[in-house]
């Protein structure tokens, strides 16, 4: 992104960190409340991705801690989590586990527990769930997370599942 190559940490409370690197020099960017970053609990940056001219980070971990936060370069902000948006409600999901791109909109997945495996959509301004429960058609059954998600030949492929369930299934 912008240039630098950006590496996402962490694996204990307080350690979820976004650095840049330019060629020569490592920065801390994200984490600890710098460039109005979270300053919270979230033990890890999870997945990252380049999407509008930003920077997307999946975060989380714990109870709770799925969300989704913006970089601009300067500043970063809050896009998805805690009710922002309308994206799933606050303390519902652990970790953001995939990030992709189509057709201009953000699609992220979510889980680490049975029933968490969703696929939310942003289009820039506002949340909608576009997977899981049931909803487009999709899995109804107690699907731990969406572990990816990507687009090929002009459609968009999810693969969900993690526990002997028979729950890892392509949609």
């Amino acid at each position: 992104y912008d240039g630098k190559v950006y590496a996402g940490l962490g694996s204990s409370t307080y350690d979820a960190e976004v650095w840049s690197y330019n060629g020569g020099t490592w920065t801390k960017v994200g984490g600890d409340g710098i460039n109005n970053s979270w300053n919270t609990i979230y033990e890890e940056v999870f997945v990252m991705r380049s999407y509008n001219g930003s920077l997307v980070v999946g975060l989380g971990s714990g109870t709770g801690d799925a969300s989704v936060w913006q970089y601009d370069g300067a500043n970063w902000s809050k896009i998805g989590g805690d009710d922002v948006a309308g994206s799933w409600t606050s303390g519902t999901y652990e970790r953001i586990r995939s990030i992709s791109i189509y057709n201009g909109e953000l699609y992220v997945g979510t889980g680490d527990s049975a029933g968490d495996g969703e696929l939310w959509k942003y289009n820039g301004s506002n949340w909608s769930k576009s997977g899981g429960t049931g909803v487009n058609n999709g899995w109804t059954s107690a699907v731990e997370y969406v572990s990816t998600i990507i687009d090929y030949k002009g459609k968009l492929y999810v693969g969900t599942g993690y526990s002997g369930n028979a729950d890892a299934v392509v949609w």
